[in-house]
């Protein structure tokens, strides 16, 4: 694989027509919208930040290693029949909704998902 820097990768996909200076900076603060909905805090993207979000799916996220056996979320082509298919025939189906799930994931857990899949990620830096 020909690996090569993000900021390339994204002159390629936009022909030059999206700049991301954030990428320099980090700071994304100024993209997205904070609201508050039944005492949860959610974080609107805002046009660019969602073409952005488009980009790392493509370039970064679809080369993450994922347990097939066992994630079912978040998936393309993967929807709830394929992730309960496997127990239809047991005697008992638990189902639960973990409270505060994203707010569990953090800087550390992201950083090394994406350093242990380094290898087949288009992605240089």
């Amino acid at each position: 694989m020909n690996k090569r820097p993000i900021k390339d990768l994204l002159d390629a996909m936009y022909q030059g027509k999206f700049e991301f200076p954030e990428l320099d900076t980090g700071d994304i603060s100024t993209l997205y919208e904070t609201k508050k909905y039944n005492d949860r805090e959610l974080h609107i993207p805002n046009k660019k930040l969602k073409t952005f979000h488009s980009f790392l799916n493509l370039f970064l996220l679809e080369y993450l290693q994922t347990n097939k056996e066992t994630v079912f979320s978040y998936r393309k082509g993967v929807n709830a029949v394929d992730a309960v298919s496997k127990h239809a025939h047991s005697k008992y189906f638990f189902q639960t909704d973990i409270t505060n799930f994203f707010n569990s994931i953090d800087t550390n857990l992201v950083t090394l998902t994406i350093v242990n899949s380094a290898d087949r990620c288009p992605i240089s830096e």
